[in-house]
C-alpha cells in the first residue's frame, strides 16, 4: 500500500504542478504534512518541504511560504528522494554503433534528444537522474553520459559535469549476434562466440596498455 500511495502522490504532483517538471516557474511550492523518506536520515513524519526555484530550500514542520505559493496537502502520502536509474536508454536517438565490435570512441552525449517524451514519463515515475549507456551489441561500446532530467530545458542542461565517466562492456548473445543476420552480401561480424568476445576485450586492453 505504501508503494501505491507513493506512486499516487508522484502522479498528484504531475497533475497539479506540471511547472515542476517544465522548470518554467519561479514561484514556491510547499508540500505539507508528508511522510518524508529521506534515505540518509530516516523517516520524517508530518513534515513539510519548501521548494524554491525548483530546488528544495527547507525541510521541517510548520514551514511558511509566500502568499502565491502552490500548496500541496500530502497528508497520508509519502515523499521520497528522486530515483537514479543506473542503466537507461532514455532520450537517446541511437543506442548501438553496430559497425565494429569495439566502438569506445563514440559518445552517448552526442545523441541526446531533450524533447523525448520519455523524459516526462521518467519524471512522472519519480526518476530524476540516469546513467545513459550505449547498447550491448558491442564487446566494448560507447562512452556513457550521466544526466539530470529537466523536461523542457535545452540539451546542454542535462549532462552532470562532474559525474564519473564510463564505457559499456557486454558479454552474451547480444554481442555474439547469433540471432542477427547481416545484410545480403555482408559477412558475419567477429566475434561469434563468448570466447571470441573475451579475446576482443583482452586485445583492446593490451593495445590500450601499449599505447599508453
Amino acid at each position: 500500500m505504501k508503494k501505491a500511495y507513493t506512486f499516487l502522490f508522484v502522479m498528484l504532483l504531475v497533475a497539479t504542478s506540471p511547472s515542476l517538471l517544465l522548470g518554467q516557474t519561479k514561484s514556491e511550492v510547499l508540500i505539507r504534512n508528508a511522510t518524508v523518506l529521506t534515505a540518509a536520515k530516516g523517516t520524517l513524519e508530518n513534515t513539510d518541504i519548501l521548494i524554491q526555484n525548483g530546488r528544495i530550500a527547507r525541510i521541517g514542520k510548520n514551514l511558511k511560504a509566500a502568499s502565491n505559493a502552490n500548496i500541496i496537502d500530502a497528508t497520508g502520502k509519502f515523499v521520497t528522494p528522486g530515483i537514479v536509474d543506473c542503466h537507461s536508454h532514455t532520450m537517446m536517438d541511437a543506442v548501438n554503433e553496430f559497425s565494429y565490435s569495439v566502438t569506445s570512441m563514440v559518445r552517448i552525449r552526442d545523441v541526446l534528444n531533450p524533447t523525448d517524451i520519455s523524459i516526462y514519463r521518467a519524471l512522472a515515475g519519480g526518476v530524476t537522474s540516469a546513467n545513459l549507456l550505449h547498447g550491448s551489441a558491442n564487446s566494448i561500446g560507447g562512452q556513457n553520459t550521466v544526466v539530470k532530467f529537466k523536461y523542457g530545458h535545452p540539451v546542454e542542461d542535462f549532462p552532470i559535469a562532474d559525474a564519473p565517466p564510463g564505457i559499456k562492456f557486454a558479454l552474451g548473445e547480444n554481442v555474439k549476434r547469433t540471432n542477427f543476420q547481416p545484410q545480403p552480401g555482408q559477412p558475419f561480424r567477429y566475434p561469434r562466440t563468448r570466447m571470441g568476445v573475451m579475446e576482443v576485450i583482452r586485445d583492446a586492453f593490451l593495445r590500450a596498455r601499449d599505447y599508453k
